[in-house]
Parts: C-alpha cells; sequence; structure tokens
C-alpha cells in the first residue's frame, strides 16, 4: 500500500526547490503586472488561473515535451476554443465545463500539442464562457494569447538567463552528447534516435519525455558506469 504513495521522482536540492518556488511567484507577480498596464480598451484581460499550472511546468519540469512553446500555444487556444464552443452548445454549465475537457484532450491528442493546464483553461471557459457574448475573438486573442506570450517570454528570460538551463529545448540534445566518446563505450550497444523513437511508438501510453533527452540519459549512465569500474579495485 505504501508503495502506492511513494513519490517516485527523485528529489531535487533543496537550492533548486527553491529557485523554482520564486521564479514561479516572480512570473505570476509579473505577469498580473503587465496584463493590468496592458492598454483594456473595455476588455476585461484576467490572469487565467490554468497559468499557475503552466508556471508550474514550465519551471519545473522545462524540458518536457508538453511545456514547449508549440504545445503550450496550441493547447491553451484549443482548450480555449473548445470551452467556448461548448458553452455557446449547451446551457448547463457543468455539462458544458465537463464537455469542454474532454473537446480540449481530444484537440490536443490530434494535434500533438499536449499541454495538461488547458484542460483547466478549458473547464474555467466552459462553465462561464456564455458570460463572454460578443467578445469571444477579442477574448482569444487577447486576453488567452496574452498570457500565454507574456508567459513563455518570461520563461525564456528567467530559465536561459537566470536559472542556467535550456528552453526551449527543441529537437536539441544536451550540450555533452556531443563530447559522448563513442568509442570508449567499446562493445556497449549504441542507442540512436530512431531507436528510442521506435521504442517510444510501441509504448502504450504516452511517455513524458523526449527522445534526445532518453538518449543523453543513456549515455551519462554508461559514462558513469565505465568510470565506476575503472576505479573499482582489481582483485589480486
Amino acid at each position: 500500500m505504501l508503495s502506492l504513495i511513494k513519490s517516485h521522482i527523485d528529489p531535487l536540492s533543496l537550492r533548486e526547490k527553491a529557485l523554482n518556488a520564486i521564479a514561479a511567484c516572480l512570473v505570476i507577480m509579473t505577469m498580473g503586472l503587465v496584463l493590468h498596464l496592458l492598454p483594456h480598451d473595455n476588455q476585461h484581460l484576467p490572469l487565467l488561473a490554468s497559468m499557475g499550472a503552466s508556471v508550474f511546468l514550465l519551471f519545473v519540469v522545462p524540458h518536457s515535451p508538453m511545456t514547449q512553446p508549440g504545445p503550450v500555444i496550441t493547447g491553451q487556444l484549443v482548450s480555449a476554443l473548445a470551452g467556448l464552443a461548448c458553452a455557446h452548445l449547451i446551457d448547463d454549465p457543468v455539462i458544458a465545463g465537463a464537455c469542454s475537457v474532454g473537446a480540449a484532450i481530444l484537440g490536443m491528442e490530434l494535434l500533438r500539442s499536449l499541454h495538461p493546464p488547458g484542460a483547466a483553461t478549458a473547464l474555467a471557459v466552459g462553465m462561464s464562457g456564455t458570460q463572454l457574448h460578443g467578445a469571444v475573438w477579442p477574448f482569444l486573442g487577447y486576453a488567452v494569447l496574452g498570457n500565454i506570450l507574456i508567459l513563455l517570454a518570461l520563461a525564456y528570460l528567467i530559465n536561459n538567463l537566470l536559472l542556467g538551463r535550456r528552453y526551449p529545448i527543441g529537437k536539441s540534445h544536451h550540450p555533452h552528447h556531443e563530447a559522448f566518446d563513442k568509442h570508449e563505450t567499446g562493445d556497449l550497444l549504441q542507442l540512436t534516435d530512431p531507436d528510442i523513437e521506435w521504442a517510444l511508438g510501441h509504448m502504450d501510453g504516452i511517455v513524458d519525455v523526449s527522445k534526445e533527452d532518453l538518449i543523453d540519459i543513456y549515455e551519462l549512465a554508461i559514462e558513469h558506469a565505465l568510470a565506476r569500474r575503472k576505479s573499482a579495485p582489481k582483485d589480486a
């Protein structure tokens, strides 16, 4: 029973935990300030609650495929559209919210742009979308997209300039990948991107890590194992 609730995520250092928390706090405050200072033109610019979940992902797991700019933008916009459509077609806010979440998930899956906080956007918009009336497109283009673009700009600046992390990662390997000595590994099996991509395609589910990161993890583990073998005392 205890194994079911035990965390299987390797713990971060206290420094990293503190930096993640401080960065998230600063980003949310900055987003709120920027949205308040932008010209409103009688259009309310809310700080979407789902941005809290997006901030968590962008600073705690910035290398996740679900936190890259493409999935963040597409996932949030598709989810907002799903919420607006369901709110327009369904009178009951609870049913509209439920259908919004389902439609958002399906849309993100079909577009291969999974961003979990989008489901929260869909739920919020689906349950209150009828209050927007004729302000649908201004809401999407100004409020939702505004939240997303401000968040991505801050995530890029803070992750790269202040925290020393790569964001976005795109399709790139860890800088160490180019220095990996394939000759030193001898007869050990060399995995390539196509090998990892094939394996991921045969998994019964979605693995929240890029194939590039999997290759990098494999190479780092191989080097660590080789170093351990070299430093181990030899039998007399």
